[in-house]
């Protein structure tokens, strides 16, 4: 019998190595196994938002994923048989809803899935975790206090070896066919689509300008031909309803004569490197979890790959399930915060399905380039760009988010919250760059910082805009009541501040204390100068609350950490 860590993860995809990661950050320990015996080689799930940057970014991994992404492919669009002469490039563009400041990295990156698994696992590796390959999860029961989980490896000599694991979490990250939510007994709505495609990874001798070029469309035939980061892979998509797609995913032959005549282009297939026959899958669970026992991303939900959630709402999944596990684990919240990932993941998938479906259905019925045209023009087209970006994902109805704003600000076009209006709790945190750090007296040189270098995935962060630190009193009081919680402190000033007031009692008090010269955090927060406003944001870079004094905090502490 093996016990301990207190956290299982079945499957070593982006959710279960996302889970991972923000476990073991906090100070979690985790096992992470996945039954496949090999790591996942493909350019699957390789669009990258905005959203799942930033959180690669609260995690530390961000630059490490820009080193090796992509996002100087362009789309061409182009009849059959049309090869590079007549075609529509189509734009994905920047919505022009906002500055850099509040939407930072407004575009998709590429990277193949199995490039961004490699680095989420070497920085699981500084924490000694691992993945353990060739691993089944085989059945599982759980009790009141913990979970048995039966494991099976296969040794060297070809037998099974059993292992009875006793753990406190089971989190199936194990994919649409996975074990754990069908023994969960989750139910998984949805369809599955008579539309098919055949897709994977090949090696070409033919165009290699750098563009993503498609011709034709899922309504007579097509071919969808992407670079990747190697100067000679490709990811290909093809099929349509013409097309007979189990010949082209077993004959190669039959393949690379389909793409000649769908391109016009003589096309030389030199390799397949892998090559799966898909029929677009679109389902969810009815619940995210049954007592200690969770699903997340697919495992969860399957999307089609229209609009490119698949991969990013799994990492969402994750982020938000990591920190409650943790401080459910440390004691330092009940465990009825582990209900509030159902409650605030269940209706954000379920809106995301219709809109990837929605647009499925546009490039079905009239192509890629009537799915994305006029998005500069139109403002609902705007915002469903900034809900593929998950920009405007929020939980403004979860039982654990505070606000007490009342006055809305104006509408000028530039403010962060979904509709346009003043922030929200349970909106996205937004950037804010240009804060300068004060110690005392403003220095006449100081270094810069923005609040995304505040965010972790390991504390609150609560950022207090005030005139006057010495009105914080009342703040740092109430924090003295929650002093085992992990919460970082900022004092943000207005840009008309000149000098600190009690400088002495601000910074022995408060982690940070910055002036907002540039406007942009009182701005993108719908602060009014001179006004004192408290803002919690969670550890998974939401606002957790919007408050205007200490009381206010208090209600919003009490919901989290309800047994301090």
């Amino acid at each position: 019998m093996s016990q301990r860590p207190p956290v299982l993860i079945v499957g070593a995809g982006p959710a279960g190595l996302v889970l991972a990661l923000t476990l073991v950050q906090n100070g979690v320990p985790v096992r992470i196994i996945d039954k496949k015996p090999v790591y996942h080689s493909g350019e699957r799930g390789a669009g990258i938002m905005p959203r799942t940057l930033e959180v690669y970014e609260f995690l530390g991994v961000l630059p490490d994923i820009l080193k090796g992404a992509r996002t100087d492919v362009k789309l061409r669009v182009a009849q059959v048989g049309a090869g590079l002469e007549d075609y529509k490039e189509v734009y994905i563009p920047c919505p022009p809803m906002a500055p850099a400041p509040a939407f930072p990295r407004l575009q998709g990156y590429f990277l193949g899935q199995c490039h961004a698994e490699h680095i989420l696992r070497s920085h699981l590796a500084k924490y000694s975790c691992h993945v353990e390959l060739g691993t089944e999860l085989r059945t599982f029961e759980q009790f009141s206090d913990h979970v048995e989980a039966l494991i099976v490896k296969i040794n060297a000599n070809g037998e099974e070896v059993r292992e009875t694991f006793i753990t406190e979490w089971l989190v199936g990250t194990d994919g649409g066919r996975g074990v754990v939510r069908k023994q969960l007994g989750l139910t998984f709505l949805g369809e599955t689509r008579e539309d098919q495609s055949v897709l994977g990874e090949v090696r070409l001798e033919g165009p290699n300008d750098g563009y993503w070029h498609v011709w034709g469309g899922f309504s007579t035939t097509l071919v969808s031909i992407r670079p990747t980061e190697k100067a000679d892979v490709f990811w290909i998509l093809t099929g349509g309803r013409e097309a007979d797609h189990g010949q082209l995913s077993s004959d190669h032959q039959a393949l690379e004569q389909h793409i000649r005549l769908v391109t016009g282009l003589p096309i030389k297939l030199v390799e397949v490197l892998n090559l799966t026959h898909y029929r677009f899958n679109i389902r969810m669970v009815d619940k995210f979890g049954e007592g200690r026992v969770f699903v997340a991303g697919d495992a969860a939900h399957v999307h089609s790959p229209a609009g490119g959630q698949g991969m990013n709402s799994s990492v969402m999944d994750a982020f938000n399930l990591g920190w409650k596990l943790a401080l459910v684990y440390k004691n330092l919240a009940p465990s009825t915060l582990l209900s509030t990932y159902s409650e605030e993941r269940l209706p954000v998938i379920a809106q995301m399905l219709q809109t990837t479906t929605s647009l499925l259905n546009t490039v079905v019925k009239g192509g890629f380039d009537e799915a994305f045209q006029g998005v500069d023009d139109n403002q609902a087209e705007r915002t469903r760009a900034l809900e593929l970006f998950q920009l405007t994902v929020n939980y403004r109805w979860s039982s654990i988010v505070l606000d007490e704003g009342t006055d809305p600000v104006p509408d000028d076009g530039i403010l962060p919250g979904p509709g346009g209006d003043r922030i929200r709790a349970g909106d996205r945190a937004p950037e804010a760059a240009g804060l300068v750090t004060i110690s005392g007296d403003l220095p006449s040189t100081s270094p810069t910082t923005s609040l995304f270098r505040l965010f972790k995935p390991t504390c609150h962060t609560l950022l207090i805009f005030t005139p006057k630190p010495s009105d914080c009193e009342a703040i740092f009081a109430t924090l003295t009541r929650y002093s085992r919680i992990p919460i970082c402190t900022a004092v943000i000033l207005p840009s008309s501040a000149f000098s600190l007031e009690s400088p002495i009692s601000a910074t022995h008090t408060t982690d940070h204390v910055l002036k907002d010269c540039d406007g942009r955090a009182y701005q993108g927060y719908s602060v009014h100068l001179g006004s004192l406003k408290l803002v919690v944001v969670r550890p998974d870079g939401v606002v957790g609350a919007v408050v205007n004094d200490a009381e206010g905090l208090e209600r919003y502490l009490s919901r989290v950490f309800a047994n301090q």
